[in-house]
């Protein structure tokens, strides 16, 4: 998966988040070394060093001790509680992924004919508009590609064959929300081995739903495709021509 992200809101994570990174000392250790401590102190006999007796160096050592194993316990607890892996600062660093769409755009040309030089497109009545297949990106994307095209042209998985061409991230004006959005395209050629005779005309039906075999000059001068479309358009034209 591509991720796009601002450099300075990447920037400003790391620093929130310097203290958990660079965190090297565990309670555990901590825990550990000053009951070993303790335990070593307690057990041992102190000489006087000047003016100060060997118990009153033993008794600020068995103190250090207990306040390192004290520490220690209070780590462990506090890690627990607030406890940051690399996996959290992985989810952080994808949250702030700036791709707000991941579609799969699925060419399909007429390879019926000998010359083939057209794209099964579909209308969609909710955008007044004809477009190239597009589906959700999803993990085992070609399986579902040719399963959906399998359910939608009416024509078994086994007769489609899938290839990816490329990735693009794309940002492009989106009309539904009145802004620009930035889009990540994953473009399949898609070849049908078998056809049904319906499917070889200009324009068929299928399910109430209708589709159209168009060139990439029909669409260029399709006002509606160029209006709202000609970004995807032009980037199957680039890679498919």
């Amino acid at each position: 998966m591509k991720l796009l992200i601002d450099k300075l809101k990447l920037e400003l994570l790391l620093e929130r988040r310097r203290e958990n990174i660079n965190k090297n000392d565990s309670g555990a250790d901590v825990f550990f070394a000053g009951f070993s401590f303790f335990l070593s102190t307690a057990c041992a006999e102190f000489k006087d060093i000047w003016i100060i007796s060997g118990s009153s160096i033993k008794t600020i050592s068995i103190i250090l001790g207990i306040g390192f194993s004290i520490r220690g316990i209070y780590m462990v607890i506090n890690d627990n509680l607030n406890k940051y892996t690399h996996l959290d600062l992985g989810r952080e660093i994808t949250d702030l992924n700036e791709i707000q769409h991941r579609f799969s755009l699925v060419a399909i040309k007429d390879t019926f004919n000998e010359h083939p030089n057209r794209f099964l497109l579909y209308y969609d009545e909710r955008w007044d508009c004809k477009f190239f297949f597009s589906y959700k990106t999803v993990d085992n994307d070609e399986e579902n590609i040719k399963n959906r095209l399998s359910h939608e042209l009416k024509i078994n998985s086994s007769q489609i064959s899938t290839e990816f061409k490329t990735e693009k991230i794309q940002k492009k004006f989106s009309v539904s929300h009145n802004e620009d959005r930035v889009y990540d395209h994953r473009v399949y050629y898609a070849e049908i081995s078998e056809y049904k005779d319906n499917i070889t005309k200009d324009e068929f039906e299928i399910d109430g739903k209708k589709f159209f075999w168009m060139t990439i000059q029909q669409m260029e001068r399709d006002k509606r495709i160029a209006e709202i479309n000609s970004d995807v358009v032009g980037l199957i034209k680039g890679v498919i021509g």
